[in-house]
């Protein structure tokens, strides 16, 4: 009597492949054939990359965007350096409010240096800002952790002058709010009504987003006996 047949199990020693046993005779005739799990490693795989594009792609995308903008505000500068009231610099407002933390460390910097220097140092530090977003993603992904220092006091300490960023942002928010609901009241169309109202809201998003996850990690690294064994280095899977 003849039977159609097919098992698979583990193969030992093995990873990512599996034994197929096939029978399409008697029971007794049984050939065991060895096939790699190809989709298994593919996933694997892919998902590294899309760990090594996040970290590639995300800095240098917004460095691109602010590398724009500045120029947009140098053209500004140089069309209305003569008139007594240009107006805002729309671009280089814009640029800040995309990468509000920048605004903050910018304040060390900007007197000292003027033109290029300046903007040249502002497109680095945003990139820096940018893979730090990514590697928090990621380790997001993998340990629903920031990224953040392993030691447990640096950590804590991190995590504290994070914050303290994110409540600044949100300080500078408050402080503007009412001169902006009058722009936004006198403005001219939708889209001045948009510009003017772009700047507070990603300032209220930054520090939204770092209160909360950053006060989250402070609290789980103070009251969590695991939070130490958190590694700095997020596993990419």
């Amino acid at each position: 009597m003849s039977f159609g047949v097919t098992t698979t199990e583990p193969e030992t020693g093995g990873k990512g492949w599996w034994r197929v046993k096939t029978c399409n005779g008697p029971l007794t005739d049984v050939t065991p054939v060895i096939v790699p799990t190809v989709r298994l490693t593919v996933s694997n795989e892919s998902m590294r990359v899309s760990g090594v594009r996040l970290y590639v792609l995300l800095p240098l995308a917004q460095m691109a965007i602010a590398g724009v903008l500045l120029r947009w505000s140098e053209r500004f500068t140089a069309l209305t350096h003569l008139q007594d009231m240009p107006g805002p610099d729309r671009a280089f407002v814009l640029c800040i409010s995309i990468n509000a933390p920048v605004f903050l460390l910018r304040a060390l910097w900007f007197r000292h240096l003027s033109g290029w220097h300046d903007h040249a140092l502002l497109i680095v530090v945003i990139g820096l800002l940018w893979f730090w977003v990514a590697f928090s993603i990621r380790s997001w992904q993998s340990r629903r952790a920031v990224g953040m220092f392993s030691w447990k006091p640096l950590r804590s300490a991190g995590d504290l002058l994070v914050t303290a960023v994110g409540a600044l942002l949100g300080f500078v928010f408050v402080m503007n709010f009412p001169e902006v609901v009058i722009r936004i009241k006198y403005s001219r169309d939708f889209t001045d009504a948009l510009w003017i109202g772009s700047e507070p809201a990603l300032f209220l998003a930054w520090s939204i987003v770092l209160i909360f996850f950053f006060v989250r990690d402070f609290i789980h690294c103070i009251y969590s006996a695991k939070s130490g064994d958190i590694q700095l280095r997020p596993r990419i899977k």
